[in-house]
């Protein structure tokens, strides 16, 4: 996914880098460097983490919400006795696990 020159743009016009800053920088150690640019690093990851957390959230509340269904127990009860494997024993503990459950 590219980066609109919009959004570009805005950064640069928000890391705005005076005089100051940029002596501050050039005396600047290499360690102190690096520790300055990876925290550049992580907060543009973290907002870019939180647009895409935003985006995600836009995509869930457009799509359409599921239908409830109303189902019978006695009908899944059969259902489950049918699998093979199952037997009246097996399906009266699922039976009874499930209505402690609920």
């Amino acid at each position: 996914m590219k980066v609109s020159e919009t959004i570009v743009n805005q950064a640069i016009d928000e890391l705005v880098i005076n005089r100051e800053k940029k002596r501050a920088i050039q005396q600047m150690t290499t360690k102190e460097l690096t520790a300055y640019l990876v925290r550049i690093y992580r907060f543009g990851f973290e907002d870019g983490a939180t647009a895409c957390e935003e985006a995600a959230k836009m995509e869930a509340e457009k799509a359409l919400p599921f239908e409830e269904v109303q189902v019978d127990w006695d009908d899944v009860l059969k259902l489950i006795r049918e699998v093979k494997g199952i037997g009246p024993k097996t399906a009266a503990k699922i039976d009874e696990k499930f209505k402690e459950a609920f």
